[in-house]
């Protein structure tokens, strides 16, 4: 993948995967995530019956990168191209809180043999939040 005077090359805009993994820059990132949940029944009456659930999940994201400028050539040693300009570098830093909460109110009672009284009540809350910092740099 190089010419004969040892430089990377490339062949009618044809990338050169090997130039592009030595000279184009870097990425990296990682990222991880906590996630539970709860429950809880509580019994107020014969038949009445209070359930409460939690659900947390707080998902982290890292993200560095840059991009270094780099002249393709082609076989013979003449410039193709340059790529990757100008020079940049990012970073991204991402943090995600979703919370959900929901209650239950069930009512389950038997009223003589043959009649039955079911009442299922809820509410629940959403509460989704982010925040993220993406700054840039161009370095020329």
């Amino acid at each position: 993948m190089r010419n004969p005077n040892g430089q990377f090359y490339g062949y009618q805009g044809y990338e050169n995967p090997a130039q592009s993994l030595e000279e184009a820059g870097t990425q990296r990132g990682s990222s991880s995530r906590f996630a539970t949940n709860f429950k809880a029944d509580y019994t107020i009456l014969e038949g009445l019956k209070l359930i409460g659930q939690a659900a947390i999940r707080l998902d982290y994201l890292n993200d560095n990168g840059t991009n270094r400028t780099f002249t393709r050539y082609n076989y013979v040693g003449d410039i193709q191209d340059i790529r990757n300009t100008p020079n940049s570098a990012s970073y991204l830093n991402l943090k995600t809180l979703n919370q959900l909460y929901q209650v239950y109110l069930d009512y389950n009672r038997q009223l003589g043999a043959d009649h039955r009284i079911n009442f299922t009540g809820e509410d629940r809350l959403k509460k989704p939040k982010s925040k993220a910092r993406q700054p840039m740099a161009i370095i020329l």
